[in-house]
């Protein structure tokens, strides 16, 4: 869990 946490998108808090 946490796979956008690495990215740095508008969804930085969002996990799949």
């Amino acid at each position: 869990m946490g796979v956008y946490e690495e990215r740095a998108p508008p969804t930085t808090g969002m996990h799949w």
